[in-house]
């Protein structure tokens, strides 16, 4: 992963080993957020990569049922 700048925190997101598209990768400053979304990806598992201390949490919507997981 490349260099985060002072304060920020590069991340990677993978589903099933797979780059599932835009908004997968980036930087988020301290104490900010960033909520990609990845609209007909199935499958899994998730994963999140970051170079720094994150909380990753993966929420689903599917057939009207919202649901969302803690990542471990």
């Amino acid at each position: 992963m490349p260099e985060s700048q002072p304060g920020a925190v590069y991340y990677q997101v993978t589903i099933a080993g797979q780059n599932p598209g835009p908004g997968s990768t980036g930087q988020v400053a301290s104490g900010q957020n960033v909520t990609p979304t990845f609209p007909g990806k199935m499958g899994g598992p998730v994963a999140v990569s970051a170079t720094g201390n994150v909380i990753a949490s993966q929420r689903v919507l599917y057939n009207g049922y919202f649901n969302e997981v803690l990542g471990q």
